[in-house]
């Protein structure tokens, strides 16, 4: 469960330990397009109880 918001700032709660990566994919005209091709992150490794903040995950703009 989260949330993002107009700035691109989000919040992820009670994710289990483990390895993650983020995934963009644009809004273009309002809906999310998963034909344009996804930007990924760098796979993060989450221990028990660990806490993350200003995470940096840059995406160049996008045109559709």
């Amino acid at each position: 469960m989260g949330y993002t918001t107009d700035t691109g700032d989000f919040e992820l709660w009670l994710l289990p330990p483990g390895q993650y990566r983020l995934v963009f994919h644009p809004k273009i005209n309002g809906r999310v397009d998963f034909g344009v091709p996804a930007v990924k992150s760098e796979v993060i490794t989450i221990g028990l109880g660990e806490h993350f903040e200003d995470f940096r995950f840059k995406v160049e703009a996008v045109r559709p």
